[in-house]
């Protein structure tokens, strides 16, 4: 999938792309799901 990462120069961005330390994009794409599974339980 695609997302957008804001960061403050280029080696954050290969970092947070899956370079050299963990990938931030999957943490935000399980977070949102976790979410979404709450809201249903409100729902």
């Amino acid at each position: 999938g695609f997302g957008v990462l804001t960061v403050d120069d280029r080696e954050q961005a290969i970092a947070r792309s899956g370079g050299t330390k963990r990938d931030s994009g999957a943490d935000a794409a399980r977070a949102v799901l976790a979410l979404a599974g709450i809201r249903r339980g409100f729902q």
